[in-house]
């Protein structure tokens, strides 16, 4: 549970995160397909670090959700394509050279479960519930590496750890890039 101090401490480092970061008054800048160094988008955030590797999840969003359609529309999901895109990903790459995965960016989300029996079909719940339950799960675990690297963020700005490449200002722009998720993540709903 997040706690007040806590809430305050993301708080004031994504104010100094943005303040450092500069903006943009301009609000019909159009935003950017995903976020790259020095780029103003229409929400008025410049990220200072190149975090555009970690927005590309927002592609294996997209992608799941192109194969969850079909549920919608009283046709045939392949589940087994979902669920292995969620655990296995491929569009976003690690600094070490790994996949990012949407079942890897929070290990300890009550989503993740949840995700998990959708894609299995237990329950018994329709393809339609079972598509919006994976669907949501996505976004939960999104919002939850945001609310993760916000406190990461916090965490470096009481040690004084400001340094745009891997400061808390970088953390700052991880939380932006995966809110944002190249146009499918929590900020798009």
């Amino acid at each position: 549970m997040r706690t007040i101090p806590s809430i305050v401490a993301v708080t004031a480092a994504a104010a100094l995160s943005l303040t450092a970061c500069g903006t943009s008054s301009g609000s019909d800048v159009a935003a950017p397909a995903a976020p790259s160094p020095s780029t103003t988008t229409a929400d008025a955030y410049t990220t200072v670090s190149d975090v555009s590797a970690h927005a590309a999840v927002g592609k294996d969003v997209a992608r799941i959700r192109v194969l969850l359609k079909p549920a919608h529309d009283g046709g045939t999901v392949d589940w087994a394509a979902v669920g292995a895109l969620f655990e296995k990903g491929g569009a976003s790459t690690k600094g070490d050279g790994t996949t990012r995965t949407l079942a890897g960016l929070s290990p300890d989300s009550a989503a993740l479960p949840m995700v998990a029996a959708a894609v299995a079909g237990e329950g018994g719940r329709s393809d339609a519930a079972r598509a919006q339950q994976v669907d949501k799960g996505m976004i939960v675990v999104l919002a939850e590496k945001v609310i993760g690297e916000l406190e990461a963020a916090a965490e470096k700005v009481a040690a004084g750890k400001t340094a745009a490449a891997d400061g808390a200002p970088h953390n700052v722009d991880e939380a932006y890039a995966f809110f944002v998720a190249e146009g499918h993540g929590p900020a798009a709903t």
